[in-house]
């Protein structure tokens, strides 16, 4: 934030891969006597480098320079004895892909149960294929004489298709039952996400942010006309509707909302900070507050950018 195009002093990020000296050789002493009378040190946040489309700044992830402050506090501290590290431990990584979303609960347990269906499709094609198997081998060895008369035969054949149709029922009790216990797992764990976050829950989101004049985001784009001129914005692959209003109380598509998506800093738009699993993201021209569990649209702000 201090070091950002609205904050005292402006640092550009250190491009990914980078390292420790990369990152010290980035930092800038300032003297700003209307602060301090001392140099401050503006620490550079990390990023990867943008992707290949015209937004492609928007895909690229960071770090901000408090965040890369910890790798100091880090040596700092082991230098001083108060943690230990052991000697060979490896440099610390710079991450260089997009951070993703997590996925909602929901999701997961619809993921689940379509894996839980392709394996339950997959064993019983297995089973089918063995009865089918061991009919011909009965053929075969009938032709061969190994039957004493064709009654023998006929006997054996009942037995394995009533072996074939116990096992089918078998299977689809297994996974029948399986399939319910998995849903009252996923009943009891939203529960509890709920309880958990019910701080969080999206009717405790206040608008009345909107007062507050540290969000007086208008009055701050008439000053700051070109932080809001944004590239062209590229819809969701496979979606070809064009814009469409999205209203307050209605719930999108995750891939309107993928990390390519995200505003990482509201606060350089004058945006209040969206807490637990919130998120600011745009879409075209406007910018929404999204549930990242359910795609539940909590804010918006409509011609926000240009």
């Amino acid at each position: 934030m201090l070091s950002s195009e609205v904050g005292l002093f402006t640092v550009p990020h250190v491009i990914a891969p980078a390292g420790m000296d990369d990152l010290a050789g980035a930092v800038k002493a300032v003297s700003i006597p209307d602060v301090s009378e001392q140099p401050i040190r503006f620490i550079p946040g990390i990023r990867t480098p943008p992707g290949d489309r015209p937004d492609g700044w928007m895909q690229a992830d960071l770090m901000r320079g408090e965040e890369v402050e910890t790798f100091g506090a880090l040596e700092a501290l082991a230098e001083s004895g108060s943690v230990a590290f052991d000697d060979d431990r490896p440099a610390p990584a710079v991450r260089t892909t997009p951070i993703r979303p997590s996925v909602p609960a929901q999701l997961e347990a619809q993921a689940d149960r379509r894996e839980a269906r392709r394996d339950f499709r997959q064993e019983r094609r297995e089973d089918r294929a063995d009865f089918r198997q061991e009919r011909r081998d009965d053929r075969r060895d009938l032709r061969n004489g190994q039957f004493d008369n064709r009654r023998d035969f006929q006997r054996d054949r009942a037995e394995d298709r009533r072996d074939f149709r116990q096992d089918r029922r078998d299977d689809r009790r297994d996974f029948r039952r399986d399939r319910a216990n998995d849903q009252r797992d996923w009943r009891d764990n939203r529960g509890n996400d709920r309880r958990w976050d019910r701080g969080n829950d999206n009717r405790n989101w206040s608008r009345d942010w909107r007062r507050d004049q540290r969000y007086d985001w208008q009055r701050y784009r008439q000053q700051n006309r070109r932080f809001y001129h944004l590239p062209r914005y590229y819809a969701p692959r496979g979606y070809s509707y064009g814009y469409r209003r999205f209203s307050i109380g209605i719930s999108i598509g995750a891939a309107f909302y993928g990390s390519n998506y995200w505003i990482n800093d509201p606060w350089m738009y004058r945006l209040p900070p969206a807490y637990g699993d919130y998120r600011w993201v745009r879409y075209y021209d406007d910018v929404l507050l999204i549930d990242m569990r359910t795609g539940y649209v909590v804010d918006v702000i409509y011609d926000f950018f240009y």
